[in-house]
């Protein structure tokens, strides 16, 4: 089965962890492009329903998940300096797939993800950290290199 997930029905999928884990499994773009995410870490489900509704958001302007960035970040940059920095990045039109979720030593998880934009899709890694909680904040993506904590 090939189920690609685009535009608003990726809004539907976010709406529980285990539907959005039910859709990445199946849907990840078929074929050997299908990754294989860590099942054994409990931030999975978070990340899975995270990332799909921040693609969206962002697709409306920077500013949309300035809110659920890393305090580090929030600190380095206001809302405007992060929107500033974010401007010469196409933003995308829709969600397409997680291609790979890697959890690293450092508490941190970098996830790859396909993205639909005008010029056809593109493949970029974002950087999560994740409060107390499990659940994930945004520290590093494409374009905000100037306001990642040092």
């Amino acid at each position: 089965m090939n189920l690609k997930l685009i535009g608003s029905s990726v809004a539907a999928a976010v709406a529980g962890g285990v539907f959005a884990w039910v859709l990445y499994t199946v849907a990840g773009g078929g074929g050997s492009d299908t990754a294989e995410a860590p099942t054994d870490d409990p931030r999975t489900e978070f990340v899975l329903s995270f990332i799909p509704l921040q693609v969206e958001k962002l697709g409306l302007g920077a500013d949309r998940i300035y809110g659920v960035l890393d305090f580090g970040v929030q600190a380095e940059c206001s809302q405007d300096e992060f929107s500033a920095a974010m401007a010469d990045e196409p933003p995308p039109g829709a969600f397409r797939q997680i291609k790979d979720i890697t959890y690293n030593d450092d508490g941190t998880a970098d996830v790859t993800i396909v993205m639909i934009t005008e010029s056809g899709d593109a493949e970029v890694t974002w950087k999560l950290s994740f409060i107390a909680n499990g659940r994930p904040k945004l520290l590093e993506l494409p374009g905000s290199e100037e306001c990642t904590p040092s």
